[in-house]
């Protein structure tokens, strides 16, 4: 079985006439829906449909870094460090990543 890790992203969430849009421009995915709620359900979604692709390739380390995201050391252990800080209202959501 695959080792779970947890990461923390940021989130814009943003509305455009009647749709709900939640952007997380350090993994160039996207979410849409008619409240929040859905628009986060399909971000997590597309998300889990990209972990699951590149993952499967082999490739989950390369496409992070071809996003900007750096590894970094905490604890003795790998991690990765997001290359894009959003400013202003922004909103943080938790995705688990098979490793």
């Amino acid at each position: 079985m695959d080792e779970i890790h947890m990461i923390t992203v940021q989130v814009q969430l943003m509305k455009e006439g009647d749709t709900v849009i939640v952007n997380c421009p350090s993994l160039d995915l996207c979410g849409y829906g008619k409240t929040a709620d859905e628009a986060k359900k399909d971000f997590d979604v597309a998300f889990k449909i990209f972990a699951k692709e590149t993952t499967g390739h082999g490739t989950f380390e390369q496409a992070l870094e071809e996003l900007g995201w750096k590894k970094i050391q905490v604890r003795n252990r790998p991690r990765w460090k997001a290359g894009i800080e959003l400013l202003g209202e922004v909103e943080k959501v938790q995705l688990s990543v098979p490793v």
